[in-house]
């Protein structure tokens, strides 16, 4: 019994200095291998919601609004923001067969702020080598924007998972954040 003890207090002290080592590290994307998919994120946080889900396709207003979505929503909670003091919550979710991700807004989901881990992404400018489709997952399991991205346009590559990139583009006034094959584009120096 005393062993456990000194075994917990042990583990517990390993966890605090983890905590303090990760707390003043360089914040970088986490590896693809640990975003596969729902199935494969570490913390990632099945939850239910307490109204209608509204969403955008990156963690704010200033982001393209991707639809509503009824309260009977299941949603898996993936990372979240604070943007100006407002939580903005990756979500992944099926919607008439289709895998989306998209963020909305803490407030909606029966989930703490505690339970959901904090977004590691960096930015980096790039440009469109070869059109391409924009997805609102990393994979071809995800719905796909209508409007390609063409040759030339520019965006804000923000973190990447499974061969694919996370972006940002200007979409009529607003900006579009979604998925990308790696491959089809460079970066600007």
């Amino acid at each position: 019994r005393t062993f456990m003890k000194k075994l917990l207090s042990l583990l517990l002290c390993a966890l605090m200095l983890l905590s303090l080592a990760n707390a003043e590290s360089v914040v970088q994307p986490k590896p693809a291998a640990e975003r596969a998919s729902t199935s494969n994120l570490i913390a990632s946080v099945k939850t239910t919601l307490k109204k209608k889900m509204a969403t955008r396709s990156g963690p704010g207003t200033r982001f393209t609004s991707t639809g509503t979505y009824p309260k009977s929503t299941e949603v898996t909670a993936i990372e979240k923001y604070d943007v100006n003091g407002t939580y903005w919550v990756l979500v992944e979710f099926k919607h008439k067969d289709a895998r989306y991700r998209a963020y909305t807004g803490l407030k909606r989901l029966k989930a703490s702020s505690s339970e959901i881990p904090n977004a590691n992404y960096t930015s980096k400018k790039a440009k469109i080598d070869t059109e391409t489709t924009i997805s609102y997952g990393p994979g071809t399991n995800y719905a796909a924007y209508k409007k390609k991205l063409a040759v030339g346009t520019e965006i804000k590559v923000v973190g990447v998972e499974s061969g694919y990139a996370h972006v940002d583009v200007n979409y009529r006034g607003k900006v579009r954040r979604g998925y990308i094959p790696e491959g089809t584009f460079s970066y600007i120096p």
